[in-house]
């Protein structure tokens, strides 16, 4: 059976366990410490990200971009792409938005306090952060809202 290496998490990861449903297809779900970095994933997927698709012939795919679009061309019934290019456009476009945004306002955070708990840190302590000395914060970025001076 095939198997999808992912974080119950991820928006990447969720998009592909949809596609899998939508098409009524079986896989094994492998949850994925990516934080941990092992090298028996790290051998299917040396970017350590997720979601990554193991066929049953031994494929082995990842990004949830190509997954989704192998997914919808081997299993092509029923097809979650529509057939004129400007709905494919789109229907391209909303996920990516979605899944960055997602990603970079829940899962990430996730990951880092994850990571955070391992070292022994609290949650939202700010590590190794500091600013670039060429590209200082904006002017009034540290100022309280409705304050103009």
């Amino acid at each position: 059976m095939r198997m999808i290496y992912h974080l119950p998490v991820s928006p990447f990861c969720r998009k592909i366990r949809i596609v899998l449903a939508e098409k009524k297809l079986d896989a094994d779900l492998v949850t994925e410490p990516i934080w941990q970095r092992r090298q028996e994933f790290l051998a299917l997927n040396p970017a350590g990200l997720v979601p990554v698709l193991v066929e049953e012939s031994g494929r082995v795919l990842a990004d949830s971009m190509a997954i989704a679009e192998y997914l919808e061309e081997i299993h092509g019934d029923p097809n979650l792409l529509p057939f004129d290019a400007a709905g494919r456009a789109e229907t391209r476009r909303l996920p990516a938005w979605f899944d960055e945004k997602f990603h970079a306002e829940v899962t990430r955070p996730q990951i880092g306090a994850l990571q955070s708990a391992k070292r022994g840190r609290r949650a939202g302590q700010r590590v190794g952060a500091r600013r670039h000395p060429k590209h200082p914060d904006p002017p009034g970025l540290h100022r309280p809202f409705g304050r103009t001076a």
